[in-house]
């Protein structure tokens, strides 16, 4: 009979998976709406995602105008009693009908003992699941988001007592730009990177067109993760393309 891994099990046998230790490998984090505007100079703070009210409701808007979360919903399934919305109920709440460890690390943390999960891999919402809506703004802005929000995740990384591993994300339309956000990231202790699985179906800074990721261009950007045994994940609909696709047939 095989010895038990004690390294497996929490010190609290009682929890509800039998004292097997659990990570939690996709989940997602509700951006509160001051994530960009509270850490952004001066000079975008108007600029990067925020949420507004527009012909009387509420929206993700990005340089000023650009909707990116119509509706600013927040894409969590749990009530503020940690019980759950049925079906598709969820897209119809506002932030403060969620549960706050939706958005609030030191809630999320104590939720995840309650549920015995020892820790969580956690992807973005609002800037698309591989960073696609940064597409529509201008270079400095995009690249400033993507800063910023890897500098948020950071900071929950660190507050959370690297329990939560919040993925990184890319400037996923320049190589050598990736190179250096990776080598910056892992630099603050992030350990995992999220990209757009599609860049050829947008332009890059020349105004040409991108290549697909199997495109010798992107080598720095490989490199740089392979060297700092940093792993890149493809989340599902973690671009334009894939999220047309949501509703008609299965997501790859």
């Amino acid at each position: 009979m095989t010895a038990l891994d004690k390294s497996l099990v929490f010190k609290d046998t009682e929890n509800p998976f039998g004292g097997r230790k659990v990570i939690d490998v996709d989940t997602h984090l509700t951006e509160p709406h001051d994530l960009w505007t509270s850490r952004a100079p001066a000079s975008l703070k108007d600029r990067v995602p925020q949420v507004k009210t527009i012909d009387g409701k509420r929206s993700w808007v990005i340089d000023g105008d650009v909707i990116i979360g119509e509706g600013a919903n927040p894409s969590s399934t749990v009530k503020t009693d940690g019980t759950k919305w049925p079906g598709l109920e969820f897209m119809s709440k506002q932030i403060e009908e969620c549960h706050p460890a939706s958005y609030s690390t030191k809630e999320r943390v104590e939720l995840m003992d309650a549920c015995g999960i020892s820790a969580q891999i956690v992807y973005p919402n609002i800037l698309g699941f591989g960073g696609q809506q940064t597409a529509k703004v201008d270079h400095e802005l995009r690249a400033a988001c993507v800063r910023i929000f890897n500098d948020a995740m950071a900071e929950m990384q660190e507050e959370s007592g690297q329990r939560i591993f919040p993925m990184a994300m890319l400037p996923w339309w320049d190589a050598k730009e990736s190179a250096a956000e990776i080598e910056r990231c892992h630099a603050m202790g992030l350990r995992g990177l999220n990209i757009n699985s599609d860049p050829q179906t947008h332009r890059g800074l020349d105004g040409e067109m991108l290549p697909s990721l199997a495109s010798t261009m992107w080598d720095p950007m490989w490199d740089a993760a392979s060297a700092l045994n940093m792993p890149v994940n493809f989340h599902i609909g973690a671009s334009d393309q894939m999220m047309d696709w949501f509703g008609n047939q299965a997501w790859p």
